[in-house]
This record gives structure tokens, sequence and C-alpha cells, in this order.
């Protein structure tokens, strides 16, 4: 990402946008260099920069734009000064309705102006709460309210860390340490309770968990700090932990299920994906896909495959259970610095009840150095057969790495169908990804 960033700034009702009038006449979105480098998903510093160069307070809406090393990333603002007005030779307000009739010195920011006033009407917006800006009030009073409820005090924030279509992270500094606020979207809404849930039975393994709100799917947590696991010995324990966690909820799935864990069984899956069928019919759906219509007949063929690949995983035996749906090193640290706690698995947002073996296939396709991923399957091998025969874990294993790629590719699709449009791209890559592992499997039935 680019230490430079442009941003759209409209007034607190949404009437009009700041621009600057270049001295050829043409039209600008604003711009800043924060000094840091901006992620399209991590937020923090902009509002800063935006409040010591313009004395106006806003928080991040979303990003429109990643931007890269030559290009600057855009993001949309939300502005909370209702009395607020830029300085005459900083920029001017301009009307919503204005804007394809001005000549801009790049036409993208013409581009995204307008992409960005047409998604002011897409009602799927309301599944991402924090794109209004009144969300920002309303968190910002609950997270006050819950640190008054433990005895602590305010001592600075709340400061926006994270912002796009499957969170929102604020930080919070009180007089008893820092405490981080998430919200996760409607269709995470289990997210809370489950890690509320898990933090109870598995006290040593999980952030400490302050408040939820369940019905705005809402958490606040104690800060952790801590290093990603890095030797043979920190991943043995780590997945002895993940293990002891998934034979524990094996007895309570129904429960887990009662928070709107998804129900992703081996016996339900094949009919879970049969949407995708039609979906790859349909060329106007291809992009998403990131395939053209070859690979689509083939991905076609290959899912008609899936349902004996579940059953043939499903023939071992093993207990189906909570899975994290999204482990890998960077949601796990080894120790947690400031509560000794070890190890720390936490972001359980992608977490479904499915078969067990599904979270190693993750875990290996996100190791970056190649020459550890043996080293983790042998060891996820050795933690199971501590529990179970070892040719049993050994076949089960070899038939859910085929399974795999098709539940993440499912499951990353919803995620992507359940987003605004205007802002599936942030996870785009993720699912292009498992639907060109599924192509790149060997022949699946012999």
């Amino acid at each position: 990402m680019s230490t430079e960033f442009h941003f759209i700034l409209p007034d607190s009702g949404v009437r009009s946008v700041a621009l600057v009038l270049n001295a050829d006449g043409t039209y600008s979105l604003p711009k800043f260099n924060q000094g840091s480098e901006v992620r399209y998903n991590t937020v923090t510093g902009i509002n800063d920069a935006l409040r010591k160069a313009w004395n106006v307070t806003t928080t991040v809406s979303r990003c429109l734009l990643e931007g890269d090393q030559t290009t600057p990333a855009i993001f949309a603002m939300h502005n909370h000064d209702a009395d607020w007005h830029p300085k005459a030779n900083e920029a001017a307000w301009h009307g919503l309705e204005q804007i394809s009739q001005l000549n801009f010195a790049n036409p993208e920011h013409r581009k995204h102006l307008l992409e960005w006033i047409e998604s002011l009407s897409d009602e799927t917006w309301i599944h991402v709460p924090w794109s209004a800006p009144e969300w920002n009030e309303r968190a910002s009073n609950w997270i006050s309210e819950s640190v008054r409820n433990i005895g602590a005090e305010v001592l600075s924030g709340p400061e926006q860390v994270r912002a796009w279509a499957i969170s929102a992270v604020i930080k919070v500094e009180t007089d008893q340490g820092i405490f981080y606020f998430k919200a996760v979207p409607d269709f995470f809404g289990h997210a809370p309770i489950l890690e509320k849930y898990l933090s109870e039975h598995f006290p040593e393994n999980f952030i400490d968990i302050t408040a939820i709100e369940p019905n705005q799917h809402w958490m606040l947590s104690k800060e952790w700090v801590g290093e990603n696991p890095r030797s043979s010995e920190e991943w043995r324990h780590i997945l002895q932990v993940v293990a002891d966690i998934q034979m524990h909820c094996k007895d309570n799935v129904d429960e887990l299920l009662s928070f709107g864990c998804k129900d992703r069984r081996l016996s339900k899956l094949p009919d879970l994906v049969l949407p995708i069928f039609e979906e790859l019919k349909d060329p106007g759906m291809l992009e998403m896909y990131g395939i053209n219509m070859e690979e689509a007949n083939e991905l076609r063929r290959r899912l008609e495959l899936f349902p004996e690949l579940c059953a043939r995983l499903n023939k071992h035996g093993l207990p189906e259970t909570l899975i994290h749906g999204d482990l890998w090193g960077n949601n796990i640290i080894y120790r947690d610095k400031l509560s000794g706690k070890s190890p720390v698995i936490f972001d359980w947002t992608d977490a479904s009840i499915a078969h067990p073996f599904i979270d190693i296939y993750l875990l290996l396709t996100s190791e970056p150095d190649l020459s550890k991923r043996p080293m983790l399957r042998q060891i996820f091998v050795d933690v199971w057969s501590e529990r179970f025969p070892q040719t049993t874990v050994v076949a089960a294993l070899e038939a859910a790495e085929l399974v795999a790629p098709f539940y993440f590719m499912y499951a990353f699709r919803n995620v992507q169908l359940n987003a605004p449009k205007a802002s599936r791209w942030e996870l785009a890559f993720l699912f292009k990804r498992f639907v060109r592992n599924i192509l790149l499997l060997p022949e699946l039935v012999s």
C-alpha cells in the first residue's frame, strides 16, 4: 500500500463532497501523506491525519481503491461535524448531482466518486452497519458503558482501527489497559456468542472477553500481544489445543448451532453447493469466480464428484465438530505477553460445524514457507493419532484434502455474496484461490 491516500469527504448530511480545484480548472479528491503505509482495511491514523490537517472529525466508511506503491488508496469517510466547512484555499463543497458534470484531473477519481454515490442507494449496506455515519456514535456509547461496567475509565479513544466488509475494530485506552471492540455483520452474527462460550470453557486459550452485545454482533475484549508460532514444539502445542477444543465441542453441536454457527457437516455439504451449478452457467458470475467458460464447465464437472468425496471422508467415522474456519498463523499467538496465556487462538468469525480435518488444509496452504508444510502435516497426524488409529487419521486426512478446497470455495462464496457488491473485491483473492485450487486437483475419483 501507499503512504498517500485520497478521500471522499461528504458533509454530515451526505449531500455534497469536498473537492480540490486545480490551477488548470480540473478537480481532484483531497490527498494526504500519512507517513506510514495505509492498508485498505486497516485504517489507524487516517482520521488523525484529517483532524490535524483540516480540524474535522471523521471515521472511515470503507476503502474504494486499495492503491499500491505508485497509486494512492481512496477512502470514503463519514463526517461527524455538522458545522464544519473546508477552508476556501483548500477545497469546496460540490453537490452530489454535480459530480458527473465536472472535469477531473484523474478520471479514476470521477469514476470512484460516481460509484460511491450509486452505492449510497444500495440496500445491502444494511449488512455492514458501520457504513452508516450514525453507527459510530452508538458503538462508542456502548463501548464507554461496557468499560464503566467493569469499573474502568476511558482515557483516550475510541480510535478506529479497521473497517471493511466483514468487521469493524475500535481501540480504546482505559485506566485498566487497552480494550478492543469488534463488530461483525449479521452473516457472522454467531461470532461474539461463540467466542464468549469458548473463552469460558478454555480460558487459557482465548482472549478475555469483557462484554458482548449479541443482537448487534458486538464484542469488547482486553488487549493481547504476542508473536505468531514458529517452532515445531509450539505448533504441536497449538494443534493439540485445537484438537482438545474440537473433541469437547463434538458433544455440544446442538448448542453451537443455537448460537448461529453454520451447519456444514458432510451430509449437508453436497446440497449446500447446489446453487453454484447455476451460477457457473451465468457468464455474469464468472468474473466473481475468476474463470472462463471452459474452466466453469470443468468446475461443474468436479462439483458433480463432490458427494462421492464427502462420502469417502465420512466413512472414516471421525466426529464432526466445531472448526475455526480461518486457522492460520496470523490468528494465533503462542503466548500472550500480557496475561501469560498460551496458546491464544482468536478470530472465530468463520467457525462452523464441519469435519475437524478441514482446518489443517487452510493452515498448510497459507504457510508461505513450503519447507514447513510437511512438518505441520506430520504434527497434525501425530496429534490426532493420540485419539484415533493412525491409519484412520492418515486416510481421513488424505480424503479431507480433497474435500477442503470445495468447502472453502463455498464458505468464501457466501462471504462474497453477503457483502455489498462494491466491497466484494476485498476478499476476492481468497475466494478465487480456492476455485483455482479445485481446478488444480488431480483426478478426484479413481
